[in-house]
């Protein structure tokens, strides 16, 4: 499966089940090799999805997502 295939499904997924993809990828990564960027976006990965867990978020659909950021660009 191509990384663009499975990020295609990826973008698929609600709100939390892509805010637990993305902090599961995020603690597979070497942490010793990352930038402090890269820490950053993991952080806020975490708090994503703590925000959505407890429901102080509502998340929405991949697709939905997509296009209401290519309006703003």
């Amino acid at each position: 499966m191509s990384l663009k295939q499975i990020s295609k499904q990826a973008l698929s997924l609600n709100g939390l089940q892509r805010a637990k993809l993305a902090e599961m990828l995020a603690i597979s990564l070497d942490t010793k090799t990352l930038s402090s960027i890269d820490k950053s976006w993991i952080q806020i990965a975490s708090d994503r999805r703590e925000e959505l867990t407890s429901e102080k978020i509502k998340s929405i659909e991949g697709k939905k997502a997509l296009a209401q950021a290519r309006k703003k660009s």
